[in-house]
């Protein structure tokens, strides 16, 4: 799972894009992507206590959280 929150944190504190993307284990695109969503939806650190992960990640990516309305096999 990507670390929003880390990656929010750290730009905040002025770490370069490769550096969050090293500390987060993930693509510098990933962190572009990331930092342009923030900024467009507004949302910067620091974040409000009671915003989880799950929450943050509905907010800057909704497209990603469609329900599955698949079936499992029993």
């Amino acid at each position: 799972m990507i670390k929003y929150r880390e990656i929010l944190r750290l730009d905040a504190q002025e770490v370069s894009k490769r550096g969050i993307a090293a500390s987060c284990k993930c693509s510098r695109n990933t962190i572009t992507e990331v930092l342009e969503q923030a900024e467009k939806k507004g949302i910067s650190w620091p974040l409000p206590e009671d915003l989880g992960d799950r929450e943050l990640q509905k907010l800057l990516f909704p497209e990603k959280h469609v329900k599955d309305e698949r079936y499992l096999p029993n």
